[in-house]
C-alpha cells in the first residue's frame, strides 16, 4: 500500500480498497513475463494509478497523490529502459507516458516548483526516448 495511515483507510473505505487494486495490478505491471501483447496490463495499471490520484485529491492527500504520479511516471520509464522488456511493451510504455504527466501537469498547475518539475520529468523522457527508443 501506498498510505500507512490506517485511520484515514478506515474513513475512506474506497480509498483503502484502490491502494489494494493498484498494488496487485502494479506487481503484474512489474513482473518481466508480463504479456507483451496486451496493452491492458499498462492502462490498467494508469487507469487505476490516476483513479487513486483523484480519491487522494478529494481526500486531501496531496503529497501523497504527487508522489503517486511520479512513482508510475518512473515505472514507466523504467520499463522502456529496461532491455529485458519485449519491444512490444516497451514501447507501449513509452506511446502512455504522457498520462502521468498530463496528471501532474494539472496537479501543479502555475505553481513555480511544479513548472521546474515538470520541465525535468520532460527531459528525462526526452532521454529516454531517444537513448532507449525501442
Amino acid at each position: 500500500m501506498y498510505l500507512g495511515d490506517t485511520a484515514m483507510m478506515k474513513a475512506n473505505p474506497n480509498l483503502a480498497e484502490q491502494e489494494q487494486v493498484l498494488h496487485q495490478t502494479r506487481l503484474d505491471f512489474m513482473s518481466t513475463g508480463a504479456d507483451p501483447d496486451s496493452p491492458g496490463l499498462i492502462d490498467r495499471y494508469l487507469d487505476q494509478a490516476i483513479t487513486l490520484a483523484d480519491i487522494l485529491q478529494q481526500s486531501g492527500k496531496r503529497f501523497q497523490q504527487e508522489a503517486l504520479l511520479f512513482s508510475v511516471f518512473n515505472d514507466l520509464l523504467n520499463a522502456i529502459a529496461d532491455p529485458l522488456r519485449p519491444r512490444v511493451f516497451r514501447t507501449n510504455c513509452l506511446d502512455r507516458l504522457y498520462r502521468p504527466l498530463v496528471s501532474l501537469n494539472h496537479f501543479y498547475g502555475s505553481h513555480p516548483r511544479g513548472k521546474a518539475s515538470l520541465r525535468k520529468l520532460h527531459w528525462e523522457m526526452q532521454l529516454v526516448s531517444h537513448y532507449f527508443s525501442p
